[in-house]
């Protein structure tokens, strides 16, 4: 229901809106009828409004004048602007200064009634986001711990919690689904929030875990349509104490972020979850990674033995066939570093261990984590490198160069075969080959070019683009730059 101020100095103008009014909108109510803008701003003070209906000219002070003194003042109420005259600087005016709406006398009531209603929609969303705005804050607070949940649920033997993660956020999609809940087998909620970039929704009885894995999977295709890929739901089920939202949150995300370090793409509950964590309980870290191997490799300088056991002993972690626990492996590697660097500091080797956990910190997948320990390792390794000749990384560098040269090969795909920095790699490339990394491949490139080009059948090219150059001019120019002569001079002089 609206409650309305009408504003006009006619007498009859005032009468003729309230006639229409209680005629056709008789849910409405007509809370005061003045004939100025400084009675109009009286009321205001004393009254509460949705909607003023003000003429535009009037003594004192006009009706574009009013609507600017309302919005800036009650912002939340809606003016519409009644006039005679057909001027687009009036109708200008009166927008700018935050009208609803404008309408010229004399005008249909249907016109009226029109505006009022749109006014009345726009009213009710607004307090609709406002609910859900409130409702989401109040959640917030629940699943942060700052508040406590109402003993009035103490009545609810069940209590559910769905948390759903996905690469890229899909908010309509997500309500969309939250609100069909509602017609499943009479599941009730209790509300939703979007939290920490999580689509947190709170239901409660009765809720078949079956029939939510089968709602979300129906879903999938539509979430997939909008550019999601990677989507993962954990649910879990508890009963009423003043903290169990906060608790079956924590417990949620720790399921998200085992599935997402184990690249899963699911729905997940509490039973399912703790028999995969169970499953990591016969297998020890050490079997894969042993701080004590490690540093017998290192300080041996035995840098071929080291990556080969990496390779091997990572793979192995990576496909034993069954899904790890993130806090476990990370608490466990952590322990495995430390020892590491312990013992090479009392050899006065340098170590960082700080740099390591806060790269951990950032972990999201297996996957990630064992690419970390590799480079790692290796980085231990140039530390503790004091040898005259070049290390394995860069013999292993200008191996790869040599067998690939004529493909797309960059300095980060090299970086990649030897688990190094790009960056670093480049500079200790310069350091011990006299010759930054692009230099040594192009020389390479030429010196394989040289040979083809004493085939004379064969175009200069034909030639570039098989020595791995995708431009033949620049192909001439590094020839060129190199051997001081052109390629297909060079192919005369054979």
């Amino acid at each position: 229901m609206l409650k309305i101020m009408l504003v006009d100095d006619e007498k009859s103008v005032l009468n003729g809106l309230t006639y229409i009014l209680k005629k056709h909108c008789s849910e409405y109510e007509i809370m005061s009828m003045v004939q100025s803008a400084r009675e109009a701003l009286q009321v205001l003070k004393i009254t509460e409004l949705d909607v003023v209906i003000t003429d535009v000219m009037m003594h004192e002070m006009n009706g574009i004048e009013l609507t600017k003194k309302i919005k800036k003042d009650y912002p939340h109420i809606s003016v519409i602007v009644l006039s005679g005259y057909d001027d687009y600087e009036y109708v200008r005016q009166a927008l700018k200064n935050g009208a609803f709406d404008y309408l010229l006398k004399p005008c249909r009531y249907q016109a009226i009634i029109e505006v009022l209603r749109n006014i009345e929609n726009k009213n009710f969303e607004v307090q609709s986001e406002n609910k859900k705005f409130k409702q989401g804050k109040l959640l917030e607070r629940l699943l942060n711990g700052q508040q406590e949940l109402s003993s009035k649920w103490s009545t609810e033997t069940t209590i559910h919690m769905a948390v759903i993660s996905a690469n890229k956020y899909v908010d309509k999609i997500f309500e969309q689904f939250y609100q069909e809940l509602e017609n499943v087998h009479d599941i009730h909620r209790m509300g939703a929030v979007i939290y920490e970039d999580l689509f947190v929704m709170i239901l409660h009885n009765p809720v078949d875990v079956e029939v939510m894995k089968k709602k979300f999977y129906k879903y999938q295709q539509r979430f997939c349509s909008n550019g999601v890929s990677s989507i993962r739901m954990a649910f879990d089920s508890f009963s009423y104490y003043p903290r169990c939202l906060m608790d079956a949150y924590k417990k949620c995300k720790r399921m998200i972020e085992f599935m997402e370090f184990n690249e899963l793409t699911c729905v997940i509950d509490e039973k399912s979850y703790t028999k995969m964590i169970e499953r990591q309980m016969s297998i020890s870290i050490t079997s894969y990674f042993s701080g004590n191997e490690v540093t017998k490799l290192l300080i041996g300088y035995d840098d071929s033995k080291i990556l080969e056991y990496l390779e091997r002993n990572l793979n192995q972690l990576y496909h034993l066939g069954f899904y790890l626990d993130p806090i476990r492996l990370k608490r466990e590697i952590i322990w495995e570093i430390a020892y590491i660097e312990k013992e090479l500091k009392q050899r006065k080797l340098k170590a960082e261990l700080p740099d390591i956990i806060e790269e951990f910190k950032k972990i999201k997948t297996l996957r990630d984590m064992l690419n970390l320990l590799k480079r790692y390792a290796m980085s231990l390794y140039i530390q503790c490198q004091n040898k005259d000749d070049s290390p394995h990384y860069i013999r292993a560098s200008i191996k790869y160069i040599e067998l690939h040269y004529m493909e797309d090969i960059t300095l980060q795909k090299v970086a990649e075969t030897v688990y190094l920095n790009p960056w670093y790699l480049s500079s200790q490339f310069k350091k011990y080959t006299s010759k930054s990394f692009s230099e040594y491949l192009n020389q390479v490139r030429i010196h394989a070019a040289k040979e083809l080009l004493r085939h004379k059948d064969l175009k200069v090219y034909q030639i570039s683009e098989m020595v791995g150059f995708q431009d033949a001019a620049y192909f001439s120019t590094v020839f060129k730059h190199i051997e001081q002569i052109s390629p297909k001079e060079f192919q005369k002089t054979i």
